[in-house]
């Protein structure tokens, strides 16, 4: 009997660091797909998400294979890999140009000739709306060019608060303005 819930897990993390092909192949059809749909669903884009799965399994190769070789099989090695691929993702999606205003108001309808300034008028409406914390957050991050965890800081909020917020608020925004 062994001590280690997952030794088989063990073991190819241990092939894979020492570049066994046949291993490595193995790990990517386990880990590959839950990975890639963390990376678009947090990074909303296929391209940014086949990058960040490229660079996740770079990085679980780092170092002589560092990453695998730390692994010790008292998880399956998926949920280890996952949660060392989403820090990496997130870190990656703080320092990527976030969805801008004027990515909103690409979506409003085009003004009629007479009201140029239309769009700009739905979306300050639409911000007025939210919430003055959420306001605030957004103007650091959008208007100051505060990365979300910057942002966080100044404002005495746990950084994945204010990812929250800054998501709910332009999905609240897109959704006010594609009522309109």
């Amino acid at each position: 009997m062994t001590d280690v819930p997952f030794p088989e897990d063990r073991a190819l993390a241990v092939q894979c660091a020492d570049g066994d092909p046949r291993a490595w192949e193995i790990l990517l059809d386990r880990a590959g797909p839950r990975i890639r749909a963390l990376a678009r669903r947090l990074l909303g884009s296929e391209d940014a998400a086949e990058d960040a799965v490229a660079e996740a399994f770079a990085h679980f190769l780092d170092r002589r294979g560092g990453v695998l070789r730390a692994y010790r099989g008292t998880a399956p090695l998926e949920a280890y890999l996952h949660v060392i691929a989403k820090r990496g993702i997130l870190r990656r999606r703080e320092i990527q140009p976030s969805r801008v205003p004027e990515a909103l108001l690409a979506q409003v309808p085009a003004p009629e000739a007479e009201a140029p300034d239309a769009r700009l008028v739905l979306l300050q409406g639409a911000l007025g709306e939210l919430p003055a914390a959420w306001r605030e957050l957004l103007a650091m991050v959008y208007e100051q060019g505060l990365s979300q965890r910057e942002a966080a800081r100044r404002l005495g909020i746990p950084a994945g608060t204010a990812a929250t917020w800054v998501s709910r608020a332009l999905r609240r925004l897109e959704g006010e303005i594609g009522d309109s």
